[in-house]
């Protein structure tokens, strides 16, 4: 989808040929925007709440740090989120 994009990004005052390239990758640019908006379907406040405290997890292990960040409940935030 990157690609077909970009094609008409680099050719958008050419009417023409913005719509031949549109029209080359027209079922491309359907199924990326299907997936797009599948993802942002997902992107829930909990999933986002969840891989946030995931990532605190990841970035300051508990021996490593004199104060635990906020999010420490990342896993039962996980298990909670994903069952």
């Amino acid at each position: 989808m990157s690609c077909a994009f970009e094609q008409w990004v680099r050719s958008c005052r050419q009417a023409k040929l913005t719509v031949k390239l549109v029209k080359k990758h027209l079922d491309t640019l359907n199924d990326g925007a299907q997936m797009l908006s599948l993802y942002g379907a997902e992107l829930t406040a909990e999933a986002l709440q969840a891989v946030g405290a995931a990532a605190d997890v990841r970035d300051y292990p508990l021996g490593a740090v004199e104060r635990p960040p906020p999010s420490l409940r990342a896993v039962d935030l996980l298990f909670s989120y994903f069952g």
